[in-house]
């Protein structure tokens, strides 16, 4: 891979790759563009509007306080350990984090040696903040998408990582399918969900295909073949 646009593909007809032509990402076969808001930052929802009431209540002195606050219980927490080992193998290839917000997970395991870090997400404020972050560089790809319909290629992603499917999907069923579709087939599936829906998430898991296991907080999952034998799931962790 010698540039972050040729992992991506065109909403509109499938083609894959896409080129860089100046500020936008276009598409060689229908000729659709989608731009870039900033390098490394591609907006495949170019005409949903940005998250203005978020913007404009940036000035409230509350709000304020409650970001600052927040950025420093982020920048004063201990690494996460457990999250760190359930990338234990994959760290050279590409994690793609689906819902990343701001990009405090990218952030977090942005010193281990990934070839490139893949942020979506449906809002562009957060995103842009992600993009300012210390780690932001030429090993970040951000891309303004549904997380339903994401515009990567099949089988590009080494790990996906997706914090809280409950809260931040209507349908985290049809998001996973989606992962399916985007991870290699030796990938690995990194997942957080509140305690209150831990065991609904183990059941979806092993419903589209995935042997999972606990390391703290997470689940590691690796997707089994269906034409295995009976300890395939075994074999998968």
């Amino acid at each position: 891979m010698k540039r972050r646009v040729d992992l991506l593909s065109c909403l509109r007809c499938g083609h894959e790759p896409l080129s860089r032509q100046g500020p936008i990402a276009r598409c060689d076969d229908c000729g659709r563009g989608y731009p870039l808001r900033r390098p490394g930052l591609v907006d495949f929802l170019p005409t949903m509007a940005d998250d203005d009431r978020a913007v404009r209540a940036s000035i409230n002195p509350a709000r304020l306080w409650r970001r600052a606050a927040r950025a420093a219980v982020e920048w004063a927490r201990p690494a996460d350990t457990a999250l760190h080992e359930a990338f234990a193998g994959t760290e050279a290839g590409i994690i793609l984090h689906i819902g990343c917000g701001a990009g405090a997970l990218l952030e977090e395991i942005a010193p281990l040696p990934w070839r490139l870090r893949i942020g979506c997400d449906r809002r562009m404020g957060p995103l842009l903040r992600a993009h300012r972050r210390p780690s932001a560089g030429a090993d970040l790809l951000l891309l303004r998408c549904s997380p339903y319909r994401l515009p990567l290629r099949d089988g590009c992603a080494d790990a996906v990582a997706i914090e809280r499917p409950y809260l931040t999907f209507k349908d985290p069923q049809a998001a996973l399918f989606e992962v399916v579709r985007v991870l290699r087939p030796e990938g690995r599936l990194v997942c957080r969900a509140q305690a209150a829906k831990a065991a609904d998430l183990e059941q979806l898991l092993a419903k589209i295909g995935f042997a999972s296991y606990r390391s703290g907080r997470w689940w590691v999952a690796r997707r089994l073949n269906l034409q295995t034998s009976p300890g395939a799931a075994d074999q998968a962790l």
